[in-house]
């Protein structure tokens, strides 16, 4: 059996963590009211999208999993790694604007040892 989504769905899990953690540590997470993407926010798109992914099965297994639910129908199945795919690689943009936000801030010099201990995590 393929676990192509699952696998999609764990990268995305990744990213998610990846942006949250990176976002968090540069001190991003303020509470602005006019920070539409702060931490608290790319939180609960997490939180969201981990109940929509156990709703539909993309973590489960055997039977229950999407994988295997979708395993006869090709065309959903491209559709769904499709998005997966796209979600993905929208977090992995996040992460990577955090550069531009640190250079147009005025704590630069502050947060760009942070920056440059997470550099190659930004480019994975």
């Amino acid at each position: 059996m393929s676990y192509e989504l699952r696998a999609a769905a764990q990268g995305c899990k990744g990213q998610f963590e990846l942006l949250i953690e990176i976002s968090e540590e540069l001190g991003l997470a303020c509470d602005k009211s006019d920070d539409t993407y702060n931490v608290n926010w790319i939180e609960e798109q997490y939180a969201r999208f981990k109940i929509w992914a156990a709703n539909i099965g993309a973590f489960a297994q055997g039977h229950a999993s999407l994988d295997y639910r979708l395993r006869d129908n090709d065309q959903t199945q491209r559709f769904m790694l499709g998005f997966l795919v796209t979600l993905a690689d929208f977090t992995k943009r996040g992460k990577c604007q955090y550069p531009y936000l640190l250079a147009t801030s005025d704590s630069v010099g502050r947060d760009e040892r942070k920056l440059e201990r997470h550099a190659t995590r930004l480019e994975s």
